[in-house]
């Protein structure tokens, strides 16, 4: 019974995956938008990493290429998006009778302009709500740097994915 109904199931999602308006991953793009692309990260933070924007576009591209049939085009793309990082900041948090911090707050902030070129609806130019990690003050911000701007640029760009390329 099990194999049976493995059977149809499979062709079945395949199908529905293949028809370029379904997606088993929510991204729902009209069949006629081909092309994208994701201009250089400007960051207007106080605090700069340089390799933040970097790792935030190749992310993004990375994604939406394993995501979509979409192909990455400079030249007149049918999607645009052009992403600032308006915060990198820490700050302490969890302040403690003796008034010192129990942990650290590490935030990434994002400012999104998506343009789609072929259906202007569905542009968007939001500031997106600061994404953030806590870390313990016995930690120093240094050795859990790395992991915690990954977790917190994968959490960003889900939130950029949904916002610009989901229409439930």
């Amino acid at each position: 019974m099990r194999k049976w109904l493995l059977t149809l199931l499979i062709p079945f999602f395949m199908g529905i995956q293949s028809c370029g308006v379904y997606s088993l991953t929510g991204i729902n793009i009209d069949p006629s938008i081909k092309t994208f692309f994701v201009l250089p990260i400007a960051n207007e933070a106080l605090t700069v990493r340089p390799s933040l924007g970097f790792n935030i576009q190749q992310g993004l591209i990375n994604r939406i290429l394993s995501q979509t049939k979409l192909v990455e085009k400079r030249l007149d793309p049918d999607l645009q998006y052009k992403i600032t990082v308006k915060e990198y900041s820490l700050r302490p948090i969890g302040i403690s009778n003796a008034n010192t911090a129990e942990n650290t707050r590490f935030s990434i902030k994002v400012h999104c302009k998506f343009i789609n070129i072929k259906q202007p609806e569905n542009n968007v130019d939001k500031l997106f709500p600061a994404v953030y990690r806590d870390f313990s003050k016995e930690t120093s911000f240094q050795s859990v740097e790395e992991e915690l701007s990954q977790q917190i640029i994968t959490e960003i760009l889900d939130n950029i994915i949904n916002e610009t390329l989901t229409n439930w």
